[in-house]
């Protein structure tokens, strides 16, 4: 099966079938192309994992390794999004690591690695991207092992799924040169932070503003590559101004101007980083750790999420959910009108509270029936016993001899 280059449009096209319409059946539509062929959709798997071996191919071990879902809970959870029709830019956990993809071998345990995540999304309608890694060195051209890795995992997810445009996320800034490597992908998402991190004096990423010719820089040197950006956001954890970074109000607004500059640009979409905050790393705050904030707690939680770590929607969640939900799905059409967003249900204290009562009615009923039988006792007991003296010690100490009190108790 030949792989055929997708335009930007066509990649933006593919969210609509995702959403309910053409992609929903595609992996029923895709069983009955087999038929012709007197093919099942395993043994068609088993042929694409032979032609990625080449030439060497590979024992029927080895196959049936490459066939196993190893992440049954990846699974799940796509199979929840399928259901809900929530698109998914899936990625494998190829993470800042050039300095394990020096060898051979390395790059390919990280072919390895994205082969698996390839195998357990490969079925779900909701899958839209296929990303090889995340923020590699940004100039792989100038780094023989990371450039020979892409460029072989780019062969490697077309040859396990030529249906899924192929994408690479990178960490992208100002003065960074054009890179021949990004033509081997159908998509590119670009992680940048304009108007949260400052940058560098060479490379400034201070305001909102530098964001949108930026953009336009991507979009004229990558014109076949559709252009995401995949990281954004800005953290919040205080009430304050609109002004102040680290607020509330801060966040929403910047929510607000990033997704305007975005819909001026010729991106094809954006992804808000992230959606609930999660714990990222020791002594994280949010900026540089040239940037002191005193002010600011360092509790290792990545504050940039929309929900809290908690489960608490911020002011920001409905700013992205209204206009998410507003944004026209494909290019032409018409602008819908969106609901008010409804926030996701932060978890409460009524099971606490119910549970707590619970336990303290308990405690109640075990000192009243203790009570109970105290007087029952008290009723049915009959003259009071003897009380024995104890002496004490000649010499005056205020003590008791523990022969009388042995005594007292055998009499």
């Amino acid at each position: 099966m030949a792989t055929r280059r997708l335009s930007r449009r066509q990649i933006l096209g593919m969210a609509v079938g995702a959403s309910g319409l053409a992609l929903s059946g595609r992996l029923a539509a895709f069983a009955e192309a087999l038929k012709p062929h007197g093919l099942s959709e395993t043994q068609y798997n088993a042929l694409r994992i032979l032609r990625g071996a080449g030439s060497h191919g590979l024992a029927c071990q080895e196959i049936a390794e490459r066939m196993i879902n190893r992440d049954p809970d990846i699974t799940r959870l796509l199979d929840r999004l399928d259901a809900a029709g929530i698109l998914v830019w899936t990625q494998a956990p190829i993470f800042h690591r050039d300095v394990l993809l020096r060898t051979p071998r390395q790059r390919a345990n990280a072919l390895g690695t994205l082969r698996d995540t390839i195998l357990a999304a490969r079925r779900h309608p909701s899958t839209l991207v296929y990303s090889v890694a995340n923020e590699l060195n940004a100039t792989p051209s100038r780094v023989p092992a990371t450039q020979a890795y892409l460029l072989a995992a780019a062969r490697e997810a077309r040859g396990l799924d030529p249906t899924v445009p192929v994408a690479v996320d990178v960490l992208a800034y100002p003065s960074l040169p054009y890179d021949p490597t990004y033509r081997a992908f159908d998509a590119l998402g670009v992680n940048s932070y304009f108007g949260w991190y400052s940058g560098k004096p060479d490379r400034p990423t201070g305001t909102v503003g530098q964001l949108g010719p930026y953009l336009r820089m991507w979009h004229d040197r990558y014109r076949a590559e559709a252009l995401v950006l995949t990281e954004f956001g800005a953290e919040a954890t205080e009430n304050g101004p609109a002004g102040e970074k680290q607020t509330y109000a801060f966040q929403a607004d910047y929510l607000r101007q990033m997704l305007r500059a975005i819909a001026a640009s010729p991106a094809d979409g954006a992804i808000y980083w992230t959606l609930r905050e999660f714990a990222v790393k020791p002594f994280w705050d949010g900026l540089e750790n040239a940037t002191p904030r005193p002010d600011v707690a360092v509790d290792s939680i990545h504050n940039k999420g929309l929900i809290s770590y908690r489960g608490k929607a911020k002011p920001a969640w409905r700013v992205a959910a209204r206009e998410f939900a507003a944004t026209p799905l494909f290019p032409g059409a018409p602008r819908a009108v969106a609901r008010r967003p409804l926030a996701p249900r932060a978890p409460g204290d009524l099971p606490g509270a119910l549970l707590a009562a619970l336990a303290l009615a308990a405690l109640l009923a075990v000192a009243a029936f203790d009570v109970w039988c105290f007087r029952g006792l008290r009723a049915a007991r009959g003259e009071a016993g003897e009380v024995v003296p104890l002496r004490r010690e000649a010499h005056g100490d205020d003590v008791a001899v523990g022969h009388d009190v042995v005594a007292a108790f055998e009499a």
